[in-house]
């Protein structure tokens, strides 16, 4: 069993998250696709841990493909940013558009896949610290979202 696959059901079961919106949905689509290219290159681990983060967000039969086609255009955009600098650049305003009732599990999700190879590089734990400035948690929340998930999924703490 993938790590990733040891947590994908408690963002499909949680109902903050299976309430929002198809442009909702999206937007943070947008924002895990960064969490795959924080370090400018992306595993296959963590490409599907992108796939499964995007497939647990809601939608129906008529969404599928929106989502999907949502979820490709987001990892090309974020695969093209060409720098560090750039990928941090994005950070504020895919932050901006996430609820904050929905931010703790968005974040979770970031942690996922950034944790899914099993290692924390110095640009994903970055973006870590980027998307917890940017959702406004301390420290101590942004240490206990991540510290929760590498548990769920198994792993050993990464920083």
């Amino acid at each position: 069993m993938k790590a990733i696959e040891r947590i994908e059901k408690r963002w499909i079961t949680d109902s903050a998250l299976q309430a929002l919106s198809g442009e909702e949905a999206g937007a943070v689509i947008d924002v895990l696709a960064l969490a795959v290219y924080a370090d400018l290159s992306a595993q296959t681990v963590e490409e599907d841990a992108f796939e499964s983060a995007s497939m647990s967000l809601p939608f129906g039969w008529a969404e599928i493909a929106e989502l999907s086609d949502r979820a490709q255009a987001a990892a090309s955009h974020a695969a093209a940013l060409s720098t560090e600098a750039a990928v941090m650049a994005q950070v504020s305003a895919a932050a901006g558009a996430i609820p904050a009732s929905i931010r703790p599990q968005v974040f979770g999700m970031i942690v996922a896949i950034a944790v899914a190879d099993r290692q924390l590089e110095d640009s994903e734990a970055a973006l870590l610290t980027s998307f917890a400035e940017a959702f406004e948690f301390d420290e101590e929340r942004a240490h206990g979202i991540y510290n929760e998930i590498v548990e769920a999924m198994g792993l050993e703490e990464s920083s």
